[in-house]
């Protein structure tokens, strides 16, 4: 049976696939730490394959990425010596972390209701 990579088009979401399932803890500390920024390619940029250098980007530091979400952050395939972020791993950090933010939330609206009977 052939196998096909299927890790560039499709993520193991079925539980049945997976082993050392963990929650992701402090995920709003992890965004709010952070910078997000527009950008331009460089000339460096340019030399290793990229062609938008005149486009305005959006974009995270993979280094400040590294230390918060690692696995969001790989290496360049046309130079080893450059990170490139997943931006897709990062929608499950985003997810995690407006859950906090609505229990957040929720505590407050308790917090006021209680003040006001």
């Amino acid at each position: 049976m052939e196998f096909k990579n299927y890790e560039d088009e499709l993520k193991a979401s079925d539980m049945r696939l997976k082993t050392n399932v963990t929650p992701i803890a402090n995920a709003l500390d992890k965004v709010k730490s952070l910078s997000t920024f527009t950008y331009n390619l460089n000339a460096v940029a340019e030399s290793i394959g990229f062609r938008s250098i005149e486009e305005k980007h959006l974009g995270l530091s993979a280094q400040e990425l590294l230390e918060v979400a690692p696995e969001s952050v790989g290496k360049l395939p046309a130079n080893n010596d450059y990170y490139a972020v997943k931006y897709d791993r990062l929608v499950v950090l985003l997810i995690a972390a407006v859950k906090e933010q609505q229990q957040i939330i929720d505590d407050l609206k308790l917090q006021i209701q209680n003040l006001s009977t």
